[in-house]
């Protein structure tokens, strides 16, 4: 029997231990940590217990219908698992919820398609694993929501899949909801009329610094002027963003 884990991330490592502590094959395909750093300390500590990421560059025969999932998906496996988890006849319920006109419906439907294809190169390397490992059971383990949306033709995969991210997403659209509201609240207090007085406005890409507020790489000084008297001053400007809202 052989364990593959998904996503993992620190809170996952005793578990995998223990596992493997009871001789199972384990082996997993990313890490997620919000650095680095991080993320080389949980593969040392599992390095340490022998503990891999899936290694699929040391099989000698990868058979070109398994690859293909990853590169081209030839069998059209991930608009199949498209089509059996939502029918034609649900997505025309969502049409109003989307704002989309009900005779374009076939929209949602490549929406959808572009979600589930991201989950082709994970369901590859699964499927690839299989291929090569036929009389073993393969069981998949995530706790990743993505995952829901992953897929493969193999008969020897088992998939575990605990969404426990989902609450996340829920957090996520409520801070989104507070930021914009701050933000209208902000907009509202100024006087709109010093606004209208700018002359040059500035559009950007979500925000004027590159990276995130925890870990900024650089602010974005390009354009600006250090003349204070200048239009093109920082403070002089009408800053204008979509940061922080949802695409």
């Amino acid at each position: 029997m052989h364990i593959i884990f998904g996503h993992v991330s620190s809170w996952q490592v005793p578990l995998i231990k223990l596992l493997k502590y009871f001789k199972f094959k384990v082996s997993y395909l990313f890490i997620e940590s919000k650095s680095e750093f991080q993320r080389n300390e949980i593969a040392t500590q599992l390095k340490k217990k022998n503990i891999t990421p899936l290694l699929i560059e040391f099989e000698k025969q990868i058979h070109r219908k398994s690859f293909s999932l990853i590169v081209e998906d030839t069998d059209e496996l991930a608009y199949k698992k498209n089509v059996k988890m939502i029918s034609d006849k649900i997505l025309k319920k969502y049409h109003n919820l989307f704002s989309i006109d009900e005779k374009e419906v076939k929209k949602l439907r490549l929406l959808l398609q572009d979600f589930i294809s991201t989950q082709r190169f994970i369901s590859g390397q699964i499927e690839i694993w299989s291929d090569l490992y036929p009389l073993e059971k393969i069981i998949f383990i995530s706790f990743k929501f993505k995952s829901l949306f992953s897929f493969n033709a193999a008969h020897n995969i088992i998939k575990i899949i605990i969404p426990i991210d989902i609450f996340s997403y829920f957090i996520k659209i409520i801070r989104n909801k507070k930021k914009k509201k701050q933000k209208n609240q902000i907009l509202n207090s100024q006087d709109l009329e010093d606004l209208e007085k700018k002359k040059v406005a500035f559009v950007t890409h979500k925000g004027t610094i590159y990276g995130s507020s925890e870990e900024m790489l650089f602010q974005k000084m390009l354009y600006y002027s250090d003349d204070k008297n200048s239009c093109l001053n920082k403070y002089n400007i009408l800053h204008l963003d979509y940061s922080n809202f949802l695409s």
